[in-house]
């Protein structure tokens, strides 16, 4: 089973992003929608029509696929002109779609280069325009932007944003980056083992997980958690209480705090072994340990106005009430506050 019971709606304009781990089924449900592949039950529903059984180009979908798949023995604009081609469209109007995509992408007179002479970045903006050319409503991302660096990935970000913007296409975005998914989204669309784990804006996902997983998976550096036990109405990590939870049942429980959730107190309920501290610009990143911490490392991010003593073996930190998440031990579901 590739995907299970997948049910998903996108509003026409939106950037939707399928966020989840290798292996969970993003692509899969990508290529569905693009007609690549045919699922064994189920329908793709398009502007109220059912268009499963349509092959890929007679949907009004397009797709970008993460190694670009362009024509080394094509120049760019042949690249960009081929769907137009093959739709038998006039030499006047292509070529005007031509100059119309890459100057949509920043690369007017770019026409006559060759594939190969182009950096990555240039690369995955001509993939890009042979997609818009063709007027698509919908455009499937795969992963496009997986082998470009930092930098690079950035910028395309921004480009995707803005073409997003001005064309008024709807993108759905294949990706294992959580910190992407976060920046472009409209929608985050969490996956795993070909299961929907939560629909969301991207920060309203963040704040308010519906399990560990999704917990887990969202925010850098990632979630801390901890065992913690519920007794006589306070959550109790270790033998100090650091939480009140009146209405909760004593019960054992997984807790997780955002590292943005620990605030350096010398009254404070949590006392951790102090391993080093990291300085982030405007930001310092403390790295301390807990006995009861799952990790083998604690990470909290405080203000670099914060005093801690460097040569301290111990900080003791008090918990932000809203970056504190209740789990339920066996099957990891959110426990509301």
């Amino acid at each position: 089973m590739v995907l299970d019971d997948l049910n998903l709606s996108v509003k026409e304009n939106s950037f939707v992003t399928l966020l989840g781990p290798s292996g969970c089924g993003k692509t899969t449900t990508l290529r569905i929608l693009g007609g690549f592949e045919h699922a064994d039950s189920g329908k793709v529903i398009f502007d109220g029509q059912d268009i499963s059984s349509l092959p890929p180009n007679k949907r009004q979908l397009n797709t970008v696929f993460q190694k670009y798949a362009l024509f080394t023995h094509m120049t760019i604009a042949e690249n960009i002109a081929f769907g137009l081609k093959i739709k038998n469209k006039p030499k006047s109007y292509i070529q005007d779609k031509i100059k119309y995509a890459l100057k949509l992408v920043n690369l007017d007179g770019f026409e006559n280069r060759d594939v190969n002479s182009l950096s990555g970045g240039q690369q995955q903006r001509i993939a890009i325009a042979r997609a818009i050319v063709n007027e698509p409503r919908v455009l499937l991302l795969d992963e496009p932007l997986g082998a470009l660096d930092l930098k690079l990935r950035q910028d395309m970000q921004y480009e995707l944003i803005r073409l997003k913007n001005e064309l008024g296409i709807t993108f759905i975005y294949v990706t294992h980056d959580q910190e992407e998914a976060m920046s472009i989204s409209d929608m985050i669309v969490v996956m795993k083992d070909g299961v929907v784990q939560q629909i969301g804006k991207p920060q309203d996902v963040y704040d308010s997980p519906v399990n560990l997983f999704v917990a887990k998976f969202l925010g850098t550096p990632p979630i801390n958690v901890f065992e913690g036990q519920i007794r006589g109405g306070s959550l109790y990590i270790g033998e100090n209480a650091v939480l009140l939870t009146s209405g909760i049942s004593d019960q054992p429980v997984s807790v997780g705090i955002r590292p943005e959730g620990f605030i350096p107190d010398e009254k404070g309920s949590l006392c951790c072994q102090l391993g080093g501290m990291e300085v982030m610009g405007r930001d310092i990143s403390v790295v301390s340990t807990h006995a009861s911490s799952v990790n083998p490392v604690i990470r909290s991010i405080i203000s670099s106005d914060t005093q801690i003593r460097l040569d301290a073996k111990t900080v003791r930190f008090s918990i932000k009430p809203n970056k504190i998440f209740l789990f339920r031990h066996d099957t990891g579901e959110r426990i509301n506050l």
